[in-house]
């Protein structure tokens, strides 16, 4: 039976403390830990190498997490609104809710927010990833149909 998880196993310490356990997992997850095997045309994969060449310089090569980014796109995003409307909580609240981050290509996916919509990011942010031999490995959309049955 196949094991479906969520995203929250998107980092090197799920692998090495479940080992052979792991084999076979499959997750939804934002593009980060695939990036390299996006087409170029991804709107997301320089945002991501960038973001990954960057981490990685920084902290001297500690492992990449989802959870970083999830960090990066929420700073990013308020300085951008704070560079356009300034500290003032009201203006920051009408930015949010008024549509403006929009096309904001981040980690985590491509964010477009409303007023009703403070995720913003659609299913095609995510992709599917299986755990092989104790790596990351992309699976294309076009292989979704020889995925086990998850009823």
């Amino acid at each position: 039976m196949p094991i479906v998880h969520n995203h929250g196993i998107g980092n090197k310490d799920f692998i090495n403390l479940a080992k052979d356990a792991a084999e076979g997992v499959l997750f939804p997850i934002g593009k980060l830990l695939t990036y390299q095997v996006l087409p170029d045309s991804d709107p997301q994969k320089a945002v991501l190498a960038k973001y990954v060449k960057d981490y990685t310089d920084y902290t001297k090569g500690a492992p990449i997490s989802t959870f970083g980014g999830h960090g990066w796109d929420a700073v990013m995003i308020a300085v951008k609104a704070l560079g356009e409307v300034g500290p003032d909580p009201a203006k920051l609240q009408a930015y949010f809710d008024g549509g403006k981050v929009k096309g904001f290509v981040g980690i985590s996916g491509v964010f477009n927010w409303s007023s009703s919509d403070h995720t913003g990011i659609a299913k095609e942010s995510m992709v599917l990833v299986e755990i092989k031999k104790g790596n990351w490995v992309y699976v294309p959309p076009a292989d979704y149909k020889n995925m086990p049955d998850v009823k």
